[in-house]
């Protein structure tokens, strides 16, 4: 079987106290929870086992390196995704961001592409 086996309690582990150790401290030093974030990184590892390239044994990374760098992506992922929502919301306000005003005045309509004709 490819990827890392998130069933296995081993590996829970594992990514349980590699997180906590290097990543957690960093994430609530930033204002976020770190239990939210640990759960997207689950989400990541089974992204990466669903995606073309899983880790597979003896194929260039240890699982613990594999599982690592994972958890070094999705953290900062996660903290830039962060910071950009305290920006756009708390600096610039939310007339700044097109999707959000959009959505908040749904009246409005974004310009539709006309139609191909192919007659």
């Amino acid at each position: 079987m490819a990827g890392i086996n998130l069933n296995n309690p081993r590996v829970i582990k594992t990514i349980q106290r590699m997180f906590y150790a290097r990543f957690a401290g960093w994430v609530v030093s930033e204002g976020m929870d770190a239990e939210d974030v640990l759960q997207d990184v689950y989400l990541g590892i089974m992204a990466r086992n669903d995606g073309k390239n899983p880790w597979k044994r003896g194929g260039g990374y240890k699982r613990s390196t594999y599982i690592y760098m994972v958890i070094q992506a999705v953290v900062r992922n996660k903290v830039r995704d962060h910071h950009n929502a305290i920006r756009r919301m708390g600096v610039l306000g939310p007339q700044s961001d097109a999707a959000l005003n959009h959505s908040l005045h749904s009246d409005m309509s974004w310009p539709k592409k006309p139609a191909k004709n192919d007659g």
